[in-house]
């Protein structure tokens, strides 16, 4: 358990800068039972309307390939929060390393995009040349048309650069590319994944793990592609109460987190799209 424990002290660590970046501030959520449709409250700042899709995709990997790889290890005769931990690893990396790849990739189109773009006249009415003056000798530095620009704000609801046309065909792009793209993702993102993760070599080698694995990154790489806002919860803390409206019980209905099997995944404004699923256990008084 203390393992565990750690291991997941540290991947959250580790995802943590992502997730701040994001500027999310877990303040409520709206009600959210069952299977149902979580209201559509996006905004104009989100590339499409995406929550039912990707509620789909990512409740289905945790029915389907999480409920075998579980199955597998325990067969294997891993304990059960150690199979856990294992599982919730590597979701939880699928997540944060699509994410950068994506933000890098984006980067570089637009830079490359950049190197094309017209260059403005250096005295345009855009660029009015530098006044001089007796009393001032100072110059207005030149814009340049090489200027690296930047990956769509996570943190800002920035209009200008999501009303850019250079910035609009350059996501579009990067998501028709997105399926050509997936067998490298996967490969390079799953063997960072195993140089991680605590399982043994026949275990990582196993078809049911590699599945899983590769589920993991396919569905944290189309969801990096739909939108830039959909995150994994990191809020719970061990012996907070349990958060009944994000997460459902595990097993024993109790009153305290233990720790996450399923993370919760939350739109950038924090409304919960499909639910997690936590271990409970009774705070020690």
């Amino acid at each position: 358990r203390s393992e565990v424990t750690r291991l997941q002290r540290e991947l959250r660590l580790r995802s943590e800068e992502v997730y701040r970046l994001r500027g999310v501030d877990i303040k409520d959520t709206s009600q959210h039972q069952g299977t149902s449709k979580p209201k559509n409250v996006r905004d104009h700042h989100t590339l499409g309307d995406t929550d039912s899709k990707v509620k789909s995709m990512y409740l289905q990997l945790y029915q389907r390939e999480w409920s075998q790889a579980y199955a597998h290890q325990k067969h294997g005769g891993v304990a059960k929060n150690t199979a856990h931990g294992n599982l919730l690893n590597i979701i939880l990396l699928s997540f944060s390393q699509c994410r950068e790849i994506a933000d890098e990739q984006l980067t570089q189109i637009l830079q490359a995009s950049s190197l094309w773009a017209p260059k403005t006249s250096p005295h345009s009415p855009e660029n009015p040349p530098p006044q001089s003056t007796a009393g001032n000798k100072q110059r207005t530095p030149p814009r340049t048309s090489q200027q690296p620009m930047k990956r769509r704000s996570i943190t800002s609801q920035d209009d200008s650069k999501l009303s850019n046309p250079l910035y609009k065909d350059a996501v579009s792009f990067q998501r028709r590319i997105c399926e050509q793209l997936l067998p490298h993702v996967q490969q390079r993102v799953s063997a960072d994944i195993m140089k991680v993760v605590d399982l043994s070599p026949a275990m990582k080698s196993s078809a049911v793990i590699r599945t899983y694995t590769n589920c993991c990154i396919q569905t944290a790489w189309k969801i990096a592609m739909e939108t830039d806002r959909v995150h994994l919860d990191n809020s719970v803390v061990r012996f907070s109460d349990f958060d009944t409206v994000k997460y459902d019980f595990y097993d024993e209905e109790l009153e305290n987190f233990d720790y996450v099997v399923w993370p919760a995944l939350l739109s950038g404004n924090s409304q919960l799209i499909a639910k997690g699923v936590a271990m409970a256990t009774s705070k020690v008084r």
